[in-house]
């Protein structure tokens, strides 16, 4: 990674949303952090974002074939499976419920 160009694309983010969101930012490469702002420990509500971020892994769990939407969300969370047995990632992904037994 060129530090001169992680520093040029974080500068221009800066100028772009503004300099709290680059205080904030952290970015990581290869499971390393290289880049840190200097207030990475504040804390933020990610309600809308979880459901942006579940959405897409399973998209991306579908795609590589370990999973349907139909599939019982118990397959993954055994403890769901007395009180949901019929559960299924679709209900997760588009925030319906199925019948608790």
């Amino acid at each position: 990674m060129d530090p001169a160009k992680l520093q040029e694309a974080v500068s221009l983010l800066g100028r772009t949303v503004g300099a709290d969101g680059v205080r904030e930012l952290v970015i990581i490469r290869n499971g390393r952090m290289i880049w840190r702002g200097d207030n990475i420990d504040k804390m933020h509500g990610v309600w809308s974002f979880t459901k942006v971020f579940t959405s897409t892994a399973l998209g991306l769990l579908i795609d590589d074939s370990k999973c349907a939407l139909d599939t019982r969300a118990r397959d993954f969370l055994p403890a769901m499976a007395a009180a949901y047995p019929e559960v299924t990632l679709r209900h997760f992904t588009t925030m319906t419920s199925a019948t608790a037994r």
